[in-house]
């Protein structure tokens, strides 16, 4: 009989299910090999500590002796940090999207011994609700299946690597056949002109589509620009009392968002922010990317480097964790606001954003008053996962040079470089660039994202002090990324060199970046490795565009070389 091991490890989010009835398993080869042995399928559950829905999952069902009873007997459960290994998250989230379901969070898989998908969800409820099937009656129908319809597992299987193999396909598309505008045309038809940010009901900041744009030298999308900035800056996405973004909002005006605060996001928002500020001037941008950079250097920092992020959820009165709990003000705390003010502030059940006409002078009255709401909040802050992440430190690290860069302060770029050497005394050894640090123990796990998002870094640095020391560690670990994930034209996200993702998502692709940054490196070492894999880039830009804006940066300046 199996047990839950979860108590052995290191991970926030793995240790919070140590106690769960359900006896999970970590992600190895050796689990692999126990589902074999057994022939049971694997239910494979990732999420990340700071989520809503995974806790809400796992509060009415891994902590339930019904389900982990179902799970314990006919399946090997398997429980993922999707902050540990990204590139397992990649490979499942894709599976999902191709079989025309959304990913997110929890993400709940069910696959062969071998690990191979053949169904996949998203949260299931304990019992049926929201037209979605109860994880209990979810786990009997794939016992059936496993046990007795093998072979519609065999032909889903075979249907999904067939898709795989067609959709990695590589043609050898000679440059001049890319239509950059297009292509460009492809990516405006993505766009809200009227309430900025991308189409859909939810919003996100999707900064590498922002940051392609912004790049761009469409002057009839600085309106566009500026009005997503302002929502970004004045929306329920940011924080105004205590600072900082939240992950992203849940309705298409921008007003209420989902409480959990990313490190990534905090430093894709404010290097954006600081961008526009270059482009248009706009001194609301400046500030708020400024507060967000010190919020995080406040908040997140330690000794270590700077940490993953901060839980949707927070105590309330009862004891019990709440969504947003934290965030709702009571009428008294706004009181304190004068009335002119007050005019400015939309109240959303206790959660508050501002109206779209708010300007910088206007914002900086009302900040005074945000601050002493802030120092008097007698609310318990929400739970902080504290691990170190190596590629969104390195995100960080790329903000604070921007905004040194744009605004020519060296407080922000002294916090780069003291940052910087934190990560590499800790998770960088020699050209090797480990993920994580868990104060107490280094996480030696190796990711492309890592790889590819400290070269970034590195190079940025470089071009700033013209240090050759820096340039000299980018060439190192550049060689060492070809070493660890390149094969047969690909630069895969796994050093087992079988998961393959160049999309963009809520952070940049780690194949775009390196394209990004191999391009940059031919302009000061003798490199080859960017024609090497030159044809991948052609090819996603051709035959995906409009998923792959970092790639399209790439392309636009490939076309103008």
């Amino acid at each position: 009989m199996i047990e839950n091991v979860l108590y052995k490890e290191h991970s926030h989010y793995l240790k919070r299910h140590a106690n769960n009835p359900v006896a999970w398993q970590i992600w190895n080869n050796e689990t692999l090999e126990l589902a074999k042995r057994l022939n049971k399928p694997i239910f494979i559950s990732i999420g990340y500590s700071s989520c809503h829905w995974c806790h809400i999952m796992a509060h009415e069902s891994f902590e339930d002796n019904e389900t982990a009873s179902i799970l314990n007997e006919n399946f090997i459960p398997i429980k993922i940090d999707k902050e540990e290994y990204p590139e397992i998250d990649k490979k499942y989230q894709f599976y999902i999207q191709i079989t025309n379901k959304q990913g997110g969070w929890p993400l709940s898989v069910f696959a062969t011994p071998e690990g191979e998908p053949f169904f996949a969800g998203t949260y299931f409820p304990k019992e049926e609700k929201y037209g979605i099937i109860s994880l209990k009656n979810l786990l009997n129908q794939m016992i059936n299946i496993f046990h007795n319809q093998s072979e519609q597992i065999d032909k889903s299987i075979k249907k999904y690597n067939q898709f795989i193999s067609d959709f990695y396909k590589i043609d050898n598309f000679p440059l001049h056949l890319i239509n950059i505008s297009q292509i460009h045309e492809r990516i405006i038809s993505l766009l809200d002109f009227k309430k900025g940010g991308l189409k859909g009901n939810n919003k996100f900041p999707n900064i590498p589509y922002l940051l392609y744009l912004l790049e761009s030298e469409d002057e009839n999308l600085l309106d566009y620009l500026y009005l997503t900035g302002k929502k970004l800056a004045l929306s329920g996405l940011y924080d105004h009392i205590n600072g900082g973004f939240f992950r992203y909002c849940v309705d298409e005006n921008w007003s209420y968002p989902h409480f959990e605060k990313m490190l990534y996001d905090n430093a894709l928002n404010s290097l954006f922010l600081i961008k526009l500020y270059e482009k248009t001037k706009e001194p609301l941008f400046y500030h708020i990317a400024r507060k967000t950079l010190d919020f995080i250097l406040e908040e997140f920092n330690t000794e270590n480097g700077l940490i993953a992020s901060m839980n949707a959820d927070s105590l309330n009165e009862e004891g019990k964790f709440q969504e947003g709990y934290f965030y709702h003000l009571h009428e008294e705390q706004l009181s304190i606001l004068p009335q002119n003010l007050q005019n400015f502030i939309i109240n959303n059940n206790g959660f508050i954003y501002l109206k779209d006409n708010v300007d910088y002078e206007t914002y900086k009255k009302l900040d005074i008053y945000f601050e002493k709401i802030s120092e008097n909040h007698t609310k318990e802050k929400p739970e902080k996962d504290n691990k170190i992440i190596c590629s969104w430190n390195m995100l960080f690290v790329d903000a604070l040079l921007t905004f040194a860069e744009i605004t020519n302060d060296d407080y922000y770029f002294n916090h780069a470089v003291s940052l910087f050497n934190k990560l590499k005394t800790f998770q960088i050894s020699k050209s090797r660039i480990y993920r994580i640090n868990y104060h107490s123990e280094i996480f030696k796990h190796e990711t492309l994202e890592d790889y590819s998002f400290t070269i970034m870094a590195l190079i940025h640095f470089f071009e700033m002090t013209k240090e050759k020391e820096f340039l000299s560690l980018a060439n190192s670990i550049t060689k060492t990324t070809f070493e660890k994930f390149y094969n047969e034209n690909y630069l895969f996200l796994d050093i087992n060199k079988s998961i393959l993702d160049t999309f963009d998502d809520a952070i940049y692709s780690p194949v775009g970046i390196m394209g990004l940054n191999l391009h940059k490196l031919t302009n000061y070492i003798s490199n080859d490795n960017f024609n090497t894999i030159k044809s991948i880039f052609i090819d996603r830009g051709i035959k995906y565009s409009t998923g792959h804006p970092t790639i399209l940066r790439l392309i636009r300046r490939v076309v103008d070389d």
